[in-house]
């Protein structure tokens, strides 16, 4: 979504897919071959297949850096580093280029290590208990609002950090998180919202699953809390299955 509005304001964006393209071309809905849901995040974009864990694909992205002005990755902290193209690695070819790096919970910190989206970040600020109705559980929003905060806030970033007649220091690696835009821009009754506990795994998925255009959401009643899980597997999933593991969860 970041590189999305970049494009829209006119840069040119070259999107590194893996082999066999992005799987949100393959997302609901499709018509004619193609996802409305991939056109409408990368329309304006380039795209070009790369095998990041081949050296040979590495090799071809450390040959077009000297052309790139902004660097944009979303990988789970620490991913980036071990395909050989963490900032040191970057910035030593591109001593101008600014790196911006976005992961749930940001590249430091007690949650670094966990893997979420927009969903899971949602229910940890506190925001998805603020939906519903007081007889039921939190119902799913209809925006991804983590997500946009996120993006709109890394473009922020990123132009601000690749102007330097503004006189501002120069930074050159941004690290953001999805979980602390969508925090800041709760309102004051949210800061008395409990968290719904994020659960991401690859479990299984029932017929009253919410169905989402890239993943499955759904809100469970646990003994003590609600739990938000999502998962992109196509299977099952029960609140009972889920009872033994929630104290291991919490934790």
């Amino acid at each position: 979504m970041l590189t999305r509005i970049m494009a829209e304001m006119g840069a040119e964006v070259i999107k590194i897919e893996p082999p066999g393209g992005d799987r949100t071309r393959q997302t609901p809905w499709v018509k004619n071959g193609r996802s409305a849901y991939n056109v409408q995040q990368n329309r304006s974009k380039k795209s070009v297949c790369v095998d990041l864990k081949n050296p040979a694909g590495v090799a071809l992205v450390k040959q077009q850096l000297p052309k790139v002005d902004v660097l944009v990755e979303n990988f789970a902290p620490g991913v980036i580093q071990r395909l050989g193209l963490g900032y040191k690695t970057v910035k030593s070819i591109n001593p101008s280029i600014v790196m911006c790096s976005i992961s749930s919970f940001g590249q430091s910190g007690p949650l670094a290590s966990k893997v979420g989206f927009d969903f899971v970040a949602a229910s940890y600020a506190g925001v998805i208990n603020m939906m519903g109705f007081p007889d039921g559980p939190p119902i799913m929003p209809g925006l991804s609002l983590g997500d946009s905060l996120a993006a709109i806030t890394g473009v922020g970033a990123d132009c601000m950090m690749g102007v330097p007649a503004w006189g501002l220091p120069k930074i050159s690696s941004l690290a953001g998180s999805i979980f602390i835009p969508t925090l800041a821009a709760s309102p004051l009754w949210s800061t008395n919202a409990k968290s719904v506990t994020p659960f991401c795994a690859r479990i299984r998925l029932s017929r009253s699953t919410v169905w989402s255009t890239v993943c499955l959401l759904r809100v469970l009643t646990m003994p003590s809390a609600w739990l938000g899980a999502m998962t992109f597997s196509l299977t099952r999933l029960k609140a009972d299955d889920l009872n033994a593991k929630f104290s291991l969860v919490k934790s």
